[in-house]
């Protein structure tokens, strides 16, 4: 057996959060998840719906803290285009 990999991801709950309130709460990071998952497998932006898609940006603003709207070009200036 190879190597094994975890991925954990923290949610904003509350410490009497209901398990629909963390199920719900879930939700995102699973999608994120699975979308990282299908990138191992498929290497086509054409495999991807518009879902997965979302959810691989939110994962890559997420790992680069930033909010969504601050990685557009005109946000970041010249050195980035670089």
């Amino acid at each position: 057996m190879f190597g094994k990999r975890l991925c954990i991801e923290y949610v904003d709950l509350v410490d009497d959060a209901t398990y629909y309130q963390a199920f719900e709460a879930a939700k995102p990071a699973k999608a994120r998840y699975e979308a990282l998952v299908k990138t191992l497998r498929n290497s086509s932006p054409d495999g991807f719906t518009e879902n997965e898609l979302g959810a691989l940006a939110s994962d890559l603003l997420k790992r680069a803290k930033l909010e969504r709207g601050e990685l557009a070009l005109q946000n970041i200036g010249p050195a980035f285009m670089e």
